[in-house]
């Protein structure tokens, strides 16, 4: 899956009810659509493998929340790994990084 301006690509694998969802490239509001609609469709556990994203903006981060909810309302689980610098940067800078399971690195900003 492409999105239409080239800056975000999105690989899907299934395997034994597990979705594993790797963006690479740009998460923003040109792109967050593509992310949502991988998030969103489908049953079962997702893993979304985010090391790979370059920039990431609010409408993206709402992405990842909508996805999150949407895994999780429908009885799966959901887990977010690899989180890119910048990835990583938002989700300190916002304080969702529990929210995602994610462990604070080093001393509070």
């Amino acid at each position: 899956m492409t999105d239409d301006e080239g800056l975000l690509e999105i690989e899907v694998t299934e395997s034994d009810g597990r979705r594993t969802i790797r963006p690479r490239g740009e998460i923003d509001i040109h792109t967050c659509g593509s992310l949502e609609k991988a998030l969103t469709e489908g049953t079962g556990d997702v893993v979304l493998d985010l090391g790979e994203v370059s920039f990431i903006d609010s409408s993206g981060l709402r992405a990842l929340l909508i996805g999150r909810d949407a895994v999780s309302n429908a009885g799966g689980q959901f887990e977010l790994v690899n989180p890119s610098t910048v990835v990583r940067r938002l989700l300190q800078i916002t304080g969702l990084e529990e929210k995602f399971g994610l462990q604070t690195e080093g001393a509070a900003m």
